[in-house]
């Protein structure tokens, strides 16, 4: 009951939020030059982006120019290393967005652009920032998929009212790789092979990558189980080489002390997301969450070891099916992997029911 009552206060606050910034932006001056080009906003996080950035020459040979990008700063080092495919790319500071001169000074900017066509481009939409922006652009055509396919929002089919074009999909339990060749088949008209293409294919070293920690807690697996883990196959590699951002720091740090083996080169917060890629590409087999690096793992054809809670798994993590001779999905043993039923509630302890001889079975696969 107090979850539900938690819930309905959260919904609550967030349908005004939206409301009083829909108000906001109504009342920006029209920008009344001709419009032109295309307005592609993307403003989640990074493995959202590297699930992505396949569909980036699609967009390149079939949207009108000039073409903007709106991204999540963070990911501003590996676009411009990468991806440098727009005219103009402005880079949004999420963790400022909660300041109302910060939004409001990021709507003029978008405006200013005086796009003819934006593009929402994520199936969740972000209704109080990716919505947001493209609202603001002012363009004649905006466009984003359905709310009926948002996955705690489903009823709230109002916020289809300030678009020019509403995409549907068939199949709501899709793997986002796919599901993002969809959004350009259905804005393009257009037809895409559905295969997953590696964007790095380098020479492997026998270096194992584990990365200990994902987004979130209850995606991560206990330090505990990695620090047994790493001692029980630590003869099989050469080094063994710990990733992460800042939040993987600490995590780390105590993986590490904890072995006291030199074949540990602790990385965490010390590569950019480009040379976390080439890391991957270059090595043996990959243990990961599911995080950004899992994706890279798959990308460059890396062995990967995924250990997930199996939250939203169809979206995310069931790639199975397209690279199976590289990849294990390992999750608890409770976790139904059924088709169309998605799983959207997790426990931070779960994920932890899965075993180190799991793991350690897992590992013996890909080397022998």
């Amino acid at each position: 009951m107090l979850q539900r009552i938690k819930m309905f206060s959260k919904n609550r606050r967030l349908s005004k939020n939206i409301e009083n910034e829909m108000k906001e932006i109504g009342n920006m001056p029209l920008n009344t030059k001709n419009k032109a080009g295309t307005l592609i906003v993307k403003c989640d996080d990074i493995g959202d982006f590297i699930l992505w950035q396949h569909t980036i020459e699609h967009f390149k040979e079939k949207a009108s120019r000039p073409i903007y990008f709106v991204g999540n700063k963070v990911l501003k080092e590996y676009y411009e290393t990468r991806f440098p495919f727009a005219d103009k790319a402005i880079w949004i500071d999420k963790s400022k967005w909660k300041e109302a001169d910060y939004r409001q000074s990021m709507y003029d900017k978008i405006a200013s652009l005086n796009a003819e066509t934006a593009i929402s481009t994520c199936f969740t939409r972000n209704l109080f920032l990716d919505d947001m922006l493209v609202l603001s652009s002012q363009a004649s055509r905006k466009i984003a998929w359905s709310m009926k396919h948002h996955i705690y929002y489903q009823t709230w089919l109002q916020h289809n009212n300030f678009l020019t074009q509403v995409i549907e999909s068939e199949n709501i339990h899709f793997l986002e790789y796919f599901r993002n060749i969809e959004l350009v088949e259905k804005v393009y008209n257009c037809s895409i092979p559905k295969e997953i293409i590696a964007v790095k294919n380098q020479v492997k070293k026998n270096q194992l990558i584990f990365v200990p920690l994902a987004s979130v807690p209850s995606k991560s697996w206990g330090v505990e189980n990695i620090v047994t883990t790493i001692q029980q196959i630590d003869l099989y590699f050469e080094k063994i080489i710990l990733v992460g951002g800042p939040d993987a720091v600490a995590a780390c740090t105590e993986i590490e002390k904890s072995i006291q083996n030199n074949k540990i080169i602790n990385l965490a917060n010390k590569t950019s997301l480009s040379e976390l890629f080439d890391l991957i590409a270059q090595s043996k087999l990959v243990i990961s969450p599911d995080t950004a690096a899992m994706h890279m793992a798959i990308l460059s054809k890396t062995p990967l070891i995924a250990i997930a809670n199996g939250t939203m798994w169809q979206r995310f993590t069931n790639y199975q099916p397209y690279v199976n001779s590289f990849y294990k999905l390992i999750t608890p043993p409770h976790v139904s992997m059924q088709e169309n039923k998605l799983k959207i509630h997790f426990t931070r302890a779960e994920i932890n029911e899965i075993t180190i001889v799991e793991i350690i079975n897992a590992v013996n696969t890909f080397l022998n």
